[in-house]
């Protein structure tokens, strides 16, 4: 039986510019890694629950929340963080990434969500 969540999602997905940034920053990595990365799907992060989906309500929900999804995006392409710390900002955010915001999260399957 399906049950609404009491979260709303942010899809992130990666730029060109994130890949420039990664190439700079990372000699070592290969055009095919880098179009693997550019043609994800991207990362569902649930956040609170929005109202109305608006532009502005969306905004709010990223400038509270974007520090932590930038870093947990930087440190799983590059791990050490002394090469992206000064690039978490939220205009870093903004350019590295296109948000896809989803209003109602309906869970479909019949086992308890798990955290860990």
């Amino acid at each position: 039986m399906e049950q609404f969540v009491n979260r709303s999602a942010l899809i992130i997905k990666p730029t060109e510019k994130l890949i420039r940034w990664l190439k700079s920053v990372d000699t070592t990595i290969s055009d095919s890694e880098c179009d693997y990365i550019l043609k994800s799907p991207g990362t569902v992060y649930l956040v609170d629950e929005m109202d109305t989906g608006q532009k502005n309500e969306i905004e709010t929900i990223i400038k509270d929340r974007y520090k932590f999804i930038l870093q947990h995006e930087l440190f799983s392409l590059v791990p050490d963080e002394s090469k992206w710390q000064e690039r978490v900002t939220y205009q870093s955010f903004n350019e590295f990434f296109d948000v896809t915001a989803i209003r109602e999260v309906l869970d479909v399957f019949e086992n308890p969500i798990q955290k860990w």
